[in-house]
């Protein structure tokens, strides 16, 4: 996806809600605060984390190109690598290589600001083509079983985590006393996703029984699906 979709903040105010996940024991933390980031370059200043931990959020739902993980060649229209035009010769990305890609993973885990908020804030996520591996790859990619746990070790998934066994990184959470919850369903739009431009399918047979059941499973106040491409509702 385009970095051009940076970071949003998301302030919720309909209510004062308890949070809980099934990570967490029975320790509530009351939620006020909920931001949503996308499209960090671990490479680019990261000011805005001053903004986001100055907003205090309770949680924090990363929504994909967390990092940038792909090598992006400059545009070469002449010349022995040629990116662009019809007589191009190499492709405009290339993935990195495992060590490539946690060395950029650290990166961004490491950085200050970051690093305060991990302190202070439940972290989760999904991803988008750029932390899969590469630009607007689905499930011919090589590497995504490598970059999967990857992923979740920047997520600082537990080991034992059912996350860490199944094919893509899609996962729930529920948030909130009984009648005021709020559920947030984090899709993958990559790991089963077939060719661009094809009668195919973006989440796959199983992610899609997936989210029939987690959509007709008890009901929150609020459901929020979190995609890292556009939705047409």
């Amino acid at each position: 996806m385009d970095r051009g979709r940076w970071w949003g903040l998301v302030l919720v105010v309909a209510v004062a809600v308890v949070a809980s996940t099934a990570s967490q024991s029975k320790q509530y933390h009351l939620v006020s605060r909920i931001a949503f980031g996308s499209c960090s370059d671990q490479s680019d200043p990261q000011h805005i984390w001053n903004a986001i931990n100055n907003f205090d959020p309770q949680v924090f739902i990363w929504l994909g190109d967390n990092i940038y993980g792909d090598i992006k060649h400059p545009f070469k229209l002449f010349g022995k690598e040629r990116t662009i035009g019809p007589w191009k010769n190499i492709p405009r990305f290339t993935p990195s290589s495992k060590q490539e890609m946690e060395a950029k993973y650290k990166k961004a885990k490491t950085n200050p600001g970051y690093s305060r908020l991990r302190e202070n804030t439940k972290v989760i996520g999904t991803w988008d083509d750029h932390d899969y591996g590469l630009n607007d790859a689905g499930k011919e990619f090589s590497e995504k079983i490598t970059n999967q746990g990857l992923l979740l070790d920047f997520l600082d998934e537990p080991l034992d985590s059912p996350r860490r066994k199944q094919e893509g990184v899609y996962a729930s959470y529920t948030f909130g006393p009984v009648s005021r919850q709020i559920k947030v369903i984090l899709l993958d739009t990559r790991y089963h996703r077939d060719p661009l431009l094809s009668d195919g399918t973006f989440l796959g047979k199983s992610q899609w029984a997936w989210l029939e059941k987690e959509l007709n499973g008890p009901a929150s106040a609020i459901t929020i699906i979190g995609s890292s491409v556009q939705v047409d509702l």
